[in-house]
C-alpha cells in the first residue's frame, strides 16, 4: 500500500527534516516505473516548503540505487556535488553505487574523498566494508581500530572498558561485543564464550 506508506513517510518527514531514511522511503514509495523524473515531480510536490529540497534529491537517488536503478541514481548525485562539492551522503552513494558497478577503483575514489570530506560512521563502515572486498583486511583492520567503530554500545565517555589485546583474562570479565550498528556479528562472536572460559574468564 504505497500511498498509504507515503504518507506516514511524508509525515515523519515534517517531524525529522534531517533523516535521510524517510526521504528515501518516501521515494520508494514513488518509484512506480515511470522513471525517476516523474518521482522527483511527485516528491517535490508532496514535501512540506520547509525542507532542504537536496534531500529528496539525496532520497530519490538512495531509492534508485535501492531498487537496482544505479544509472539513472549517478547524475542525481553529481547534480548535488555540483552544489554541494562536500556532500557526504552523494560521494558515499557514488561510491556504492560503483561497488555495485564493479568499479572498483571508482569506489575507492569516492570513499576516499568522502572521508576526506568528514568523521561520518556510515561513510567508514561503508569504506571498510570495500577494503575487505578487496581482501586489504590490514588497512580495514587500521580502519575501524582507528574510528572505534568496536566500542561497546552505550559505552560512557571516559570509560574504563577496555579491548583485549592478548593480556591474561584469568578472573576478569570480557564482553564479547562487535561494533555498534548490527546485530550479526555480536551473533558471530558468542562462539568465542566457551574458548574464553579456559582461558578463565569469569
Amino acid at each position: 500500500m504505497p500511498d498509504e506508506a507515503l504518507l506516514s513517510y511524508l509525515r515523519a518527514i515534517e517531524l525529522a527534516p534531517e533523516d535521510l531514511v524517510n526521504y528515501r522511503s518516501a521515494a520508494r514509495c514513488l518509484l512506480d516505473g515511470n522513471g525517476d523524473g516523474a518521482a522527483a515531480a511527485r516528491l517535490r510536490a508532496s514535501l512540506p516548503a520547509v525542507v532542504d529540497p537536496l534531500n529528496a534529491k539525496r532520497g530519490l537517488a538512495l531509492a534508485l540505487f535501492d531498487t537496482g536503478c544505479y544509472e539513472e541514481a549517478v547524475p542525481i548525485f553529481c547534480g548535488i556535488l555540483q552544489q554541494r562539492p562536500t556532500d557526504q551522503v552523494s560521494m558515499r552513494g557514488l561510491a556504492e553505487l560503483c561497488t555495485g558497478l564493479r568499479d572498483w577503483r571508482g569506489a575507492q575514489s569516492w570513499y576516499q574523498r568522502a572521508m576526506a570530506a568528514g568523521d561520518d560512521t556510515l561513510t567508514v563502515i561503508g569504506y571498510l566494508l570495500h577494503l575487505s572486498q578487496l581482501g586489504d583486511f590490514d588497512q580495514a583492520r587500521r580502519l575501524c581500530h582507528s574510528h572505534d567503530l568496536g566500542k561497546p554500545i552505550g559505552t560512557p565517555e571516559g570509560s574504563t572498558v577496555q579491548r583485549w589485546r592478548g593480556q591474561d583474562l584469568r578472573g576478569k570479565t570480557l564482553r564479547l561485543i562487535a561494533g555498534d550498528r548490527y546485530f550479526g556479528d555480536p551473533l558471530q562472536y558468542v562462539r568465542f564464550s566457551n574458548h574464553a572460559k579456559e582461558l578463565g574468564v569469569q
